[in-house]
């Protein structure tokens, strides 16, 4: 099993809980809850943005038109090409032809695609898909969500492809669509340059740029250490600078069916996207699976790796490198790597969501950085499907697991393909299979933040579990105050009521204040949906304080997560009450 702080130093999905305080402690030291103590315009029902929903969605789809049922439509035998369902080379001039609602192409990585029929079932609205039509919307679709899996869901509507795009660029007879995109497994890339100058970081304001140096950038070095019982590898890998546009490290290690052929494998080497170092090693004797630990250490890079020794000896030496061990390149097939994996375990959380316990259906375990998530694909019905999911812990009472595991909070849409899937599951059933981790936050920015406040939404809560703990669970206790408002329908949508509340009495830096759209007559707390005064509320302490002067007294963290409009929608409250940029991350997925 996985003790406390010892899957990721700083982005465990399991840190080390706090010992409870003495009542009489409880008594003496509580603040009063200030989360509660708001002006009476916050019962005010603004209706400024939804305070639940299908998070995908940033428009409401008509009836008849959820992603279930245009897998039925592209099944029905339905000719959604337009052209006979003959593939044929398209010139950029007929490209730019088709550039109407009603007779919509565009271009994505090569090949192009008749939208017409699938406008109304975009979750983006038809509007948000009309800004690539007529073109090659290769860039557009890049920025908005790369992450989308274009080739299943529109394989139906593919016309052909682009004459003088990506798929004509080769002089050689044509390879596979992803190996033109992203290349072939195991080119090693080469190091980027160090910079001449370091960005200093500031949490509560702007970069700035240093005179100092770079170091030249060295290659990460193994070390190991062993008891009886167990053996440990050390990886020191790069430094990981605080600057815009590193991002933390993560680690996937697996092993042999003879447990002895052990892969470590780090991501974002010295902050650097992409960049992967891979140690292949033969171990001297066999050890067991699970590994009992995996540690990162963000900061310095350093990785450790613990496992259980299959029998109880002394090793005169760790072993022997593989041949592909010590490749260093930038991982060019990350976004096509998933792993299966089956159902252990589910728990009912309440009437339409439940906690999920999954494991790797092979010898591999992943550390999960705070606030990042794993995309989840099925095929259902010859379409791959794929939606993220952050993991979570088993709860805020239970942070043991096994490092083979992964725990998922799913609500169950009426409409959602792949989250009723989910919901219907059987145990030891397979089907399912999750990618590495993806994410850009780096829970680093909240070490300085002696304020943390968190605005979530229905299954929004889910990264702001970890990121609760992780604050918590820092043995500093730098961080005063963490504030939670936690917006749902009604006290039924609530998830994980009782354990906020008795992580709340447990430590008295965490408040919650729950926010209903739709509360019964019954409900005593705050109503309404996310607005100004709402987010003042975690702000201000003392009436006549600006929103200014609060984020100057306390060096203050702002996280945002649910569905699309609720997270744009507090985003934009945000800046109205010009509270930097840099000081605040909206998790979207």
């Amino acid at each position: 099993m996985c003790e406390p702080n010892t899957l990721n130093v700083s982005a465990s999905l399991c840190p080390e809980r706090p010992a409870p305080k003495s009542q009489d402690e409880k008594t003496q030291s509580r603040k009063p809850n200030t989360l509660s103590a708001v002006p009476k315009k916050l019962l005010s029902t603004e209706n400024v943005g939804s305070a639940t929903g299908n998070p995908r969605n940033k428009v409401a789809l008509r009836p008849g038109h959820s992603l279930m049922d245009w897998i039925r439509l592209g099944n029905s035998g339905k000719d959604l090409t337009g052209v006979g369902g003959v593939p044929r080379d398209v010139p950029a001039s007929e490209l730019a032809k088709h550039n109407r609602q009603d007779d919509a192409w565009l271009a994505v990585k090569g090949r192009v695609y008749n939208v017409t029929h699938y406008m109304d079932f975009h979750p983006g609205g038809v509007e948000e898909l009309m800004r690539g039509v007529g073109k090659d919307a290769t860039s557009l679709f890049n920025q908005v969500h790369a992450w989308v899996n274009y080739e299943s869901i529109l394989q139906k509507c593919m016309v052909g492809p682009l004459r003088g795009g990506l798929l004509f660029s080769a002089s050689k007879p044509m390879q596979p669509l992803t190996q033109l995109l992203f290349g072939k497994k195991g080119e090693k890339a080469e190091m980027p340059p160090p910079s001449a100058k370091a960005i200093e970081y500031n949490p509560s304001g702007t970069p700035s740029l240093s005179s100092a140096v770079a170091p030249k950038p060295s290659n990460p070095r193994l070390d190991w250490f062993q008891q009886l019982g167990a053996v440990t590898l050390v990886l020191y890998a790069r430094q990981v600078s605080r600057i815009p546009g590193k991002l933390p490290p993560w680690v996937r290690v697996t092993l042999d069916d003879g447990g002895t052929k052990v892969s470590i494998l780090v991501c974002n080497v010295g902050g650097e996207p992409g960049l992967t170092y891979e140690a292949r090693l033969e171990l001297s004797a066999p050890v067991t699976w699970p590994c009992t630990a995996v540690r990162v250490h963000p900061d310095s890079g350093k990785v450790e790796v613990t496992f259980k020794k299959a029998t109880d000896v002394i090793w005169k030496t760790f072993g022997v490198p593989d041949e592909a061990h010590g490749v260093i390149s930038q991982d060019v097939q990350a976004e096509s790597e998933f792993w299966p994996v089956h159902l252990v375990e589910e728990t009912q959380v309440n009437h339409n969501s439940k906690v999920l316990q999954f494991k790797f259906s092979t010898r591999v375990c992943f550390t999960v950085p705070v606030g990042h998530h794993f995309r989840v694909q099925k095929n259902i019905q010859g379409v791959i499907v794929a939606r993220s999911y952050t993991p979570i812990v088993p709860s805020l009472k239970s942070y043991s697991y096994d490092c083979d595991s992964i725990y998922l909070m799913v609500k169950s849409y009426p409409d959602g393909a792949l989250s009723s899937a989910l919901c219907n599951l059987e145990v030891e059933q397979k089907g399912f299979e999750v990618s590495r981790p993806v994410g850009n936050f780096d829970a680093r920015c909240l070490s300085d933040a002696s304020r943390l406040c968190l605005i979530a939404a229905g299954t929004g809560i889910t990264p702001m579990v970890r990121v609760i703990l992780h604050v918590l669970a820092d043995s500093r206790k730098y961080c005063k105050l963490v504030k939670l408002a936690f917006f749902n329908k009604t006290e039924k949508d609530i998830l994980w009521k009782e354990q906020f509340s008795s992580l709340s009495q447990e430590d008295e830096r965490f408040h919650v204040q729950h926010i209903l759209s739709e509360a019964s007559d019954d409900w005593s707390g705050t109503r309404g949906r996310i607005r100004t005064d709402i987010i003042e509320s975690l702000l201000i302490e003392k009436e006549g304080l600006s929103v200014s002067d609060a984020l100057k007294q306390e060096p203050t963290f702002f996280c945002v997560c649910g569905p699309t409009p609720f997270t744009e929608t507090t985003k934009r409250l945000l800046d109205e009450m010009k509270v930097p940029k840099s000081q605040y991350h909206c998790f979207l997925g």
